[in-house]
């Protein structure tokens, strides 16, 4: 079974008990940019344990809880492929974790029931990407205005839609990027605003369940390891972190190190297939640390953390931006911090930092095939 991108054995699994909800109205997903619904009527509901032992029981079952818990993933890709007439799109109606300590010094038990209301199916439903353009980015690394989002590239029938004129056109990519998790596909939002007339065009498509989260946005927290199968993914700003948090879109990783006062990138080597350094750590200027790292959004398409940096005594906060597809982190000076970027700041972040000067502000849910039949 697989849950985004969390995969558990079938000796992992319990029963399944499959009932119906008579109000799916309580399922709705709570990310109010969202403008997918769930479908009239009771909804297929499914109960069953997940049971996560070992030495990594403890981060498995707090990872399926925190999913299932954050409105951001919500509905979550579930994949059965020994009861996949069970598979579709689900948000979780009841999710709890019993712990039993270990008495002998061995791993402690870890179960986490669950009951699941599916909101839709890959027939009833599209995937959709849908942008909130923002022009409000403050920084002084250039001052490219062009929109781009990116999309698994194995996705199929991908249209530009208008949830307003219901408006829709074939959508086709102007650049293809191997990342990590599989090959992305990049569209300009200005083809879109030609295609069906309106600045904030969403793009909708077709993905198997199993490759939903393939080349979204992922944050770890990586406990002191090196080694990425020992990380844990991080899926709630409110969840603590007691190693370096890597904030990874497949292309580059931000890796940021708040007990050590440092941050460092990695780009994504598709001829090698391995990470290679970019050597921001090593170039530090000494009169610049890493003070804070305030994680404000953790989604599929686009997350958001705020770093406060002390400049020679003085702090200092920017928002970085990471997005399915990007190449670079968007920086911007927030709100209530006045600029210009420091000079020492700018010249050490110029070598991942992202030119443009717009943010698409993509976020990912589903829209039913009824709001965009004709």
């Amino acid at each position: 079974m697989q849950l985004h991108t969390l995969e558990f054995e079938p000796d992992e699994v319990g029963q399944i008990s499959v009932g119906a909800s008579p109000d799916t109205t309580e399922q709705t997903p709570l990310d109010d940019r969202g403008s997918a619904e769930m479908l009239a009527g009771p909804a297929p509901e499914i109960s069953f344990d997940v049971v996560a032992d070992g030495p990594r029981g403890r981060v498995r079952a707090s990872e399926l809880e925190h999913l299932l818990s954050q409105p951001t993933f919500a509905p979550v890709a579930v994949s059965i492929p020994s009861q996949p007439d069970l598979e579709g799109y689900y948000v979780g109606s009841s999710v709890d974790r019993d712990v039993v300590l270990s008495q002998d010094g061995g791993d402690d038990h870890h179960a986490v029931p669950l009951t699941l209301s599916r909101s839709g199916t890959d027939q009833s439903h599209y995937r959709v990407l849908e942008t909130d353009p923002n022009t409000d980015v403050d920084h002084e690394w250039g001052n490219d205005t062009t929109l781009l989002v990116g999309l698994p590239a194995v996705a199929d029938r991908v249209q530009w839609f208008d949830f307003e004129s219901e408006a829709r056109q074939l959508a086709t990519p102007i650049e293809n990027r191997s990342a990590d998790g599989g090959d992305v596909e990049i569209f300009d939002i200005a083809d879109g605003k030609a295609a069906v007339g309106t600045g904030s065009p969403a793009l909708i498509y077709d993905l198997n369940l199993e490759a939903d989260g393939d080349v979204d946005i992922s944050v770890f927290d990586t406990q002191g390891s090196e080694d990425r199968a020992d990380w844990a993914q991080v899926f709630s700003p409110k969840t603590g972190v007691g190693g370096e948090v890597v904030i990874d879109n497949g292309l580059i990783r931000l890796r940021l190190e708040e007990a050590a006062g440092t941050l460092e990138a990695q780009r994504w080597d598709a001829t090698n297939s391995t990470w290679t350094t970019v050597g921001l750590e090593s170039d530090q200027p000494s009169t610049v640390t890493l003070f804070d790292v305030d994680l404000m959004d953790v989604a599929m398409a686009r997350d958001r953390a705020q770093l406060t940096f002390d400049v020679d005594g003085e702090l200092f906060a920017l928002d970085a931006i990471l997005t399915r597809g990007a190449e670079d982190v968007l920086f911007t000076i927030p709100t209530n911090e006045a600029g210009p970027i420091p000079t020492a700041l700018e010249d050490w972040l110029a070598p991942i930092a992202s030119t443009t000067v717009v943010d698409p502000n993509a976020s990912k849910g589903l829209v039913a095939r009824n709001e965009v039949r004709r």
